[in-house]
């Protein structure tokens, strides 16, 4: 009994007549058809192409070598403005996809960084998070490499990173790097870094009203916690040593006499409740007070330890920050 493996050079031959039968632009081949992974005849823009090398596969997809930045119209990027050293690399698949209509083969497109399907876009000058309308933080644009320097950009609608083994990001320069002597690696355009990158993972691309916040950094987390674990134990034991003493007295309390003088006289101290409470008296301080004065100190230095942004133990980042 044949499979249906070997039946497919007849199922695409049918199929094939039978689309040919209504679409007489079609080859009485696969080709055209795309079906089994055969070219397929389909709309695509025309590239508004500058001074540049195109790569154009069959079908929407796109290679862009050379010429200088160029996000958009011939009126943007480095390149509009004639800077030297911004060339570039633009990978493209589906020019057009999501614009009103889709790719129409009539039309002449500049690239297009939110209606095109997917891309990668390398420069080796750029500003690369106005190319892609990220939002950030404008008065640190320059510190963060996002004014002027090279810059990849990907996007699609679901972009995947997997490593086997392990996945780092990692921001600065190479480490141990004696490359222009002591200055050490350096940037794109010749500047040192003197700086500490920073990483950001931004979710809905929305940074204002303090929704970008430093991530918590594990050691330091715990130690603060199990620091303020120790302080409110203290705490519990001053309370327990108060509610303990508190009872002494309530006890006594209870069962105290006076002796009196006269009728309508004042009364003499309790023999029974006043040595008590004398007692209690270095008690409560010893135990209670003493402490709590104790930990009202602690409470002062764990702040300055644990909550204050330049100290050495603080519970976030200073280079990692992420969104709700």
């Amino acid at each position: 009994m044949a499979s249906i493996k070997d039946n497919i050079p007849s199922i695409k031959s049918d199929v094939v007549k039978a689309l040919h039968a209504k679409n007489p632009l079609r080859t009485t081949e696969a080709v055209g058809v795309g079906l089994f992974n055969e070219r397929l005849v389909q709309d695509s823009p025309s590239f508004a192409k500058s001074e540049e090398e195109v790569i154009k596969a069959n079908g929407n997809a796109w290679i862009v070598l050379g010429g200088s930045d160029r996000p958009g119209n011939f009126q943007t990027g480095y390149g509009a403005k004639g800077h030297h050293g911004a060339n570039k690399i633009d990978i493209v698949i589906g020019r057009e996809s999501s614009a009103t209509g889709g790719a129409n083969s009539d039309s002449v497109v500049h690239p297009n960084f939110f209606t095109d399907a997917a891309r990668i876009y390398m420069s080796q000058k750029t500003d690369i998070d106005k190319n892609f309308a990220i939002d950030s933080d404008t008065e640190l644009s320059i510190f963060e490499g996002n004014i002027g320097r090279s810059g990849i950009g990907i996007k699609a609608d679901a972009v995947r990173l997997v490593g086997r083994e392990s996945i780092k990001i990692v921001t600065g320069k190479g480490k141990n790097i004696q490359s222009n002597g002591s200055r050490g690696e350096l940037n794109s355009q010749g500047g040192e870094i003197d700086h500490v990158g920073t990483i950001d993972l931004i979710a809905g691309n929305n940074i204002e009203n303090g929704r970008l916040q430093p991530m918590a950094l594990g050691k330091n987390l715990n130690m603060a916690v199990q620091e303020l674990t120790d302080i409110v134990e203290d705490l519990q034991s001053s309370v327990h040593n108060l509610a303990k003493y508190q009872n002494r007295i309530n006890r006594a309390l209870i069962t105290h006499t006076h002796i009196a003088t006269a009728p309508g006289a004042p009364v003499t101290p309790s023999p029974d409740l006043a040595p008590q409470a004398g007692l209690n008296a270095g008690r409560i301080f010893a135990s209670v007070t003493a402490p709590i004065i104790a930990i009202k100190y602690n409470l002062m230095f764990y702040r300055l330890k644990y909550l204050k942004k330049h100290s050495s133990n603080w519970i976030c980042s200073s280079s990692c920050r992420l969104t709700d």
